[in-house]
């Protein structure tokens, strides 16, 4: 049995490899997260200073440094670009996808680990998620292990039981052991991303309290042991940080935190039901059989069932929290795809293991969404090349501008839509056949495979009609004794893509300086078209040229009499 899951480790660590790092660096980060991100890695690396989070050389206090750090390590290995930023969730995704096989082998078996990490790696979002440059894979990772730990305080499993029947004394060292472990990991999660880290824990804590019947399951002293480890892993940033700045520092990133959740930031209002659409058809396939495992019962242990409502409170709370929460992002809820895909598996098992018929309503529903994506994916080229008639009608001229570029979108659209289709037909048939194991392996592998062809189709095109032409204009400047910066619009495209350093331009309005200011070396400035009229004023900038929906300037400085 060990031989049998070292070789299915070995087989998911090679997916990993097959999958998420071909292609990893060819089409370049996109603003704002990824590049957001990496940037503040560079100028970790750029400046030495590795204590602080920065972005154009000053204090960023909308996250830690963890995840920072281990990006900056990536950057100094595959040096600073677009593989170097995305590579740490290469490995995040590897050590993700072991731990919850290992996990669903633990609590099950062998075949429920292979659905689990199955239903996660060959849905749609869960598989493009390993693909990035953003925190949250990380984040979300360290968050569901303390989860996890939690679990495990409350719930031992039956070999720790006979211990215990042999020393009861080794009852409360096992549970503080386990406190400390998930203290560390909520830690860790929150040098990540922040306090919502522990929000999530101690409301799935206050969450299981209601589910036990209000009975007590946790002692004071292990809840403050639990919450001491957390806030010990964090202060050992956030207390050197205090200590040498101040508040100062602090105050911001708790105000920062707060408006996250109190207003809509940066445009990304959505309405309440954003995160359940995006989870439904977005994770999909396993986000329809994650759906029947929430309203369908099947035989499990005492120990399975607790499993199962842990990772459904947490798939709950995260939702909800985030669907309250007044910004709403497409990765806000991505942490629901560990305890979804867990509920994804939970089904499949049932299927093949319990013989359930009454999952034929299911099967017809998901056939139904397989061939629905698959004629999109068939007329994605015919959309394509509409898109600028459909894009006439808007009123916005930056977007009319970007559509106009060229864009061959060729015809392999059809083919990726043709796969689907198939791939849907023979898990139909072959499911209908009673082969129910082979039909999962085609529907999960062929969704991942298909997605990576889609993945390789279009983000470049996406790249080409959104930032194209703003990346190329950046890497031209890059290592010139140059000024750049944006105008009326918000990227760091300019920081990363021209490798900016430090400079010494006046600190309090660094952006009107370099428009009206007495400069010392030529500025460039990029405006989204629809922009130009309300950021551009001063007559000495020389419109250079318009392209992708963007208009590209340049100021000289004056030349002083008397100076050559």
């Amino acid at each position: 049995m060990k031989h049998r899951n070292f070789i299915i480790s070995v087989i998911i660590i090679l997916f990993c490899i097959i999958f998420y790092i071909p292609f990893l660096g060819d089409v370049p980060l996109f603003d704002w997260d990824e590049l957001n991100f990496a940037e503040s890695s560079r100028e970790m690396i750029v400046s030495e200073n590795y204590a602080r989070v920065m972005v154009n050389f000053k204090p960023f206090w909308e996250k830690p440094p963890l995840f920072f750090w281990i990006q900056t390590i990536s950057m100094k290995v595959f040096g600073i670009g677009e593989f170097g930023a995305r590579f740490p969730n290469v490995i995040c995704g590897i050590i993700t996808l072991l731990m919850i096989f290992h996990i669903g082998r633990k609590y099950h078996d062998t075949l429920f680990g292979i659905f689990w990490s199955l239903s996660f790696a060959g849905s749609f979002l869960p598989h493009l998620y390993f693909k990035t440059g953003i925190i949250d894979p990380f984040f979300n990772l360290f968050i569901f292990s303390g989860v996890f730990f939690l679990f495990r305080t409350f719930h031992p499993d039956l070999e720790t039981e006979r211990e215990w029947e042999k020393n009861i004394s080794m009852i409360q060292s096992y549970r503080n052991k386990q406190l400390m472990i998930a203290g560390f990991f909520i830690g860790t999660a929150i040098l990540t991303k922040g306090p919502v880290a522990l929000l999530i824990s101690l409301l799935c804590l206050g969450v299981y309290f209601s589910v036990n019947h209000f009975k007590k399951f946790i002692s004071f002293k292990e809840f403050i042991i639990f919450c001491f480890v957390s806030g010990f892993i964090s202060l050992l940033w956030f207390g050197p940080e205090t200590y040498q700045n101040g508040f100062w520092f602090l105050g911001e990133f708790i105000r920062y935190q707060l408006a996250l959740a109190g207003t809509s930031q940066a445009g990304h209002g959505q309405p309440f039901y954003y995160h359940f659409v995006v989870l439904f058809f977005g994770c999909f396939p396993s986000s329809i059989f994650a759906i029947f495992s929430l309203f369908t019962q099947r035989e499990e242990s005492p120990l399975q069932r607790s499993l199962r409502i842990w990772m459904q409170i947490l798939f709950w709370i995260v939702l909800l929290l985030f669907s309250i929460v007044t910004t709403k992002i497409l990765h806000y809820s991505s942490l629901c795809y560990l305890p979804m895909t867990y509920l994804s598996a939970n089904t499949l098992y049932a299927i093949v293991c319990q013989r359930q018929n009454k999952l034929s309503l299911l099967i017809k529903i998901l056939f139904g969404m397989g061939i629905l994506y698959s004629f999109l994916f068939l007329s994605l080229p015919f959309i394509g090349k509409m898109l600028p008639n459909f894009i006439d009608k808007t009123n916005d001229i930056y977007i009319k501008e970007a559509m106009k570029i060229q864009v061959d979108w060729g015809l392999n659209g059809i083919w990726i839509g043709i796969l689907f289709l198939i791939c849907n037909i023979l898990f139909f048939l072959i499911f209908k056949k009673g082969k129910t194991k082979l039909a999962i392996g085609i529907l999960f592998g062929g969704t991942a495979i298909i997605f990576e062809l889609l993945l390789i189709y279009i983000i470049p095109k996406v790249n080409t009609y959104t930032q194209e032409a703003n990346v190329n204009f950046f890497k031209s400047l890059r290592n010139k004794d140059v000024y750049i910066e944006v105008l009326g619009h918000r990227s760091y495209g300019y920081l990363f893509y021209s490798d900016k350093q430090p400079s010494k331009t006046p600190s309090m309005d660094e952006k009107h300086w370099l428009v009206y200011g007495e400069i010392d070396k030529p500025a460039y400035f990029v405006v989204k078209k629809s922009n130009v009229l309300k950021e551009i004023f001063n007559p000495e900038l020389r419109l250079i040229k318009e392209e992708n929906g963007f208009c590209f300037y340049e100021r000289l400085p004056k030349v002083r009499e008397g100076v050559p």
